[in-house]
């Protein structure tokens, strides 16, 4: 059995998508995390998501508990693999 591998550049998004179904995040989670990555802020996100800020902000606190993560700025890193 033979296996070939091609390694070619793939979006930040398509990254950070992956990323959030390996730490198990879910669908919610998942969402905000490709408008973080994408460049949304708070309250972009509240806004475009029909939202409170104080729940995206709690939705963050999960994902970086998720992540093992304290800050957004190393969860997009860790997120797109991006250092």
């Amino acid at each position: 059995m033979a296996f070939a591998v091609t390694i070619e550049p793939t979006p930040a998004a398509d990254r950070a998508s992956l990323f959030a179904r390996v730490i198990g995040l879910t669908q919610r989670e998942s969402e905000l995390l490709l408008h973080l990555v994408r460049g949304s802020d708070t309250r972009t996100l509240a806004h475009g998501l029909f939202m409170s800020e104080h729940t995206v902000q709690d939705h963050f606190k999960s994902i970086f508990a998720k992540a093992g993560l304290n800050s957004r700025r190393n969860l997009i890193a860790r997120a797109t693999g991006v250092m």
